[in-house]
């Protein structure tokens, strides 16, 4: 379908669940472009959250066992050819940036609130990267997703997600999520 303008909106979900429009605005659309972007992005206030009652879950998981990885979920993307590591940092960071679920950190309160999060304001992350080329490439991948995934994240004010670029073979790459 073409169109020729495109409805961009900013808006903040106030603690009813209604989302209040800050402003509206509409901008020319250009099929091949993709989506307007808006290059600033508005300047707030952190806003605090409670969490829910899966995120309470997990929260009090690590609590009552900390040191582990109970809660941990990962997995390894990988492409039958060798990727850019510039671009796949690129399309990491756009997807944290654009995803604010990815940016959500967790405050422990003091003696009179319960635990709360809040959407961080996004930030350039550098992935690590692995080169797994050689002898026994498959299993070396293994061993080391298996380490890494079994090493806890910090929940209290801390990117709550990993990312590591990895290269399987030399006709292989990809990354790893945790």
């Amino acid at each position: 379908m073409f169109r020729d303008y495109d409805v961009v909106s900013q808006g903040v979900l106030n603690a009813n669940g209604n989302i209040t429009a800050l402003y509206q605005e509409q901008l020319p659309w250009n099929p091949g472009l993709g989506r307007p972007q808006i290059e600033a992005e508005l300047d707030r206030e952190e806003v605090y959250y409670p969490l829910t009652h899966a995120q309470k879950r997990i929260y009090y998981d690590n609590k009552f066992h900390p040191g582990t990885a109970v809660c941990n979920q990962a997995f390894v993307v990988r492409y039958k050819k060798v990727l850019d590591p510039k671009l796949l940092k690129q399309a990491i960071n756009l997807v944290v940036k654009k995803n604010e679920g990815l940016r959500l950190r967790i405050v422990e309160p003091d003696s009179e609130t319960e635990t709360r999060q809040y959407v961080s304001n996004f930030k350039n992350i550098s992935p690590d990267y692995f080169d797994f080329s050689g002898p026994d490439s498959d299993s070396r991948l293994q061993d080391w997703a298996k380490t890494t995934t079994a090493e806890p994240i910090e929940l209290i004010d801390n990117d709550l997600f990993y990312f590591a670029l990895i290269k399987c073979n030399p006709s292989e790459s990809g990354y790893y999520v945790k």
